[in-house]
């Protein structure tokens, strides 16, 4: 995280004062009595979020109920919305290849069919686990980044094109950068609190779906066969 990164920088500067040109003559920054008061002061910021971060960050996980929940509901989540994807550019295509003459009515039935059940079911499984609150916060929180990430760029837009001063989109940008960082932690929280043991291509192995590879040739012209001869 960002605090930690901070204290990695803090101990380097430590171990490795910094030189500067002053006046003509190379300067090491340990000679300078308020550059050590200025590493105290920083440190402590660094500490005091660290703690204030680990302290107050699980009792918020758990009220949300997420602390301990498997990651195999995000799994899940993310296979179905896969899954319709998949489905549904085929059924696109499949349309698209109806219209143009280059594929018959009852081929497009045999087809379609199998990805329009995994389109119902894969949607039932949405439904299901958007209410599991490992998934929920997730995605409540990613929304909530993206939110964020919106107003900086429009504000940026509306600096450069002059609408509002500098100053202003610096107080500004100031809160939001600050509310970034803390949602990339959050969402680092919320990861590290759901993660199961579980190998995560074991538990995608075991959840995706084969109906996404599209029916055999040999089973297409079988079934076209078999309606001809019944006819």
């Amino acid at each position: 995280s960002i605090p930690i990164a901070l204290l990695l920088l803090i101990s380097h500067v430590v171990s490795h004062p910094p030189e500067f040109e002053y006046m003509g003559e190379m300067v090491s920054g340990g000679q300078i009595t308020v550059y050590e008061d200025m590493l105290i002061i920083a440190f402590s910021v660094v500490l005091f979020s660290l703690v204030v971060q680990g302290l107050t960050m699980k009792p918020m996980l758990q009220r949300l109920g997420i602390s301990g929940s498997p990651a195999e509901a995000e799994v899940r989540y993310e296979v179905a919305l896969a899954e319709v994807i998949g489905s549904r550019a085929a059924l696109r295509r499949l349309s698209a290849l109806n219209t143009q003459g280059l594929i018959s009515d009852d081929d497009q039935s045999t087809f379609a069919e199998p990805y329009r059940a995994r389109v119902r079911e894969s949607q039932e499984t949405i439904v299901e686990l958007s209410e599991a609150n490992v998934v929920h916060a997730t995605r409540v929180e990613r929304a909530r980044r993206e939110l964020i990430m919106a107003q900086i760029e429009a504000l940026h837009d509306a600096e450069r094109s002059g609408n509002i001063s500098s100053a202003v989109s610096i107080t500004a940008l100031a809160g939001l950068n600050k509310a970034l960082g803390e949602s990339e932690f959050i969402q680092e929280e919320i990861h590290d609190a759901s993660r199961t043991e579980d190998e995560i291509d074991t538990i995608v192995e075991g959840e995706v779906s084969e109906v996404l590879i599209p029916e055999s040739t040999e089973s297409i012209v079988g079934q076209s066969q078999e309606k001809s001869e019944e006819e």
